[in-house]
């Protein structure tokens, strides 16, 4: 009996080991969406912003949001380790490149003398992130992560 429960724990988790890592590439893929999204909501926001103050402060909620998803990828990538290809090591290329790309975005927006220099600089951050964003989603559909 002793044995027997043993079997039934073992394979109810080896079943959710496999549909969890079945579903990292998708996980992932939902990340790099929503990162997406945020970057056309801080454009948009940049865009309606009226004043340098407001500019900064649409700046500070996303770097916050940003910091969170980019978190949420970090560990997401950590739990990926059973995945092959050449992709993760990539990804993880991608996603420092992506943390760099958020310091450099505030320390520039700090750095802005008025509305207009702000603007321009969300419009570039946004391009480049787009751009990183569509190479970790190459990378990720480049892994094979089943068992």
């Amino acid at each position: 009996m002793k044995t027997a429960m043993w079997m039934l724990v073992a394979a109810l988790g080896a079943a959710g080991c496999t549909g969890s890592m079945m579903s990292d590439p998708d996980r992932m893929r939902s990340m790099i969406d929503d990162s997406r999204l945020e970057n056309e909501a801080h454009r948009d926001a940049a865009a309606r912003a009226p004043s340098l103050a407001a500019m900064r402060d649409e700046m500070t909620r996303h770097d916050g949001v940003m910091d969170d998803m980019m978190g949420e990828m970090g560990a997401a990538m950590d739990g990926m380790s059973h995945c092959s290809g050449g992709g993760m090591q990539a990804l993880r290329g991608m996603h420092d490149d992506m943390m760099g790309e958020m310091d450099a975005h505030g320390t520039t927006m700090d750095q802005s003398a008025d509305l207009d220099a702000a603007a321009a600089e969300v419009a570039r951050h946004a391009g480049t992130m787009h751009e990183m964003l569509d190479g970790m989603d190459a990378a990720t559909a480049s892994m094979g992560c089943g068992m």
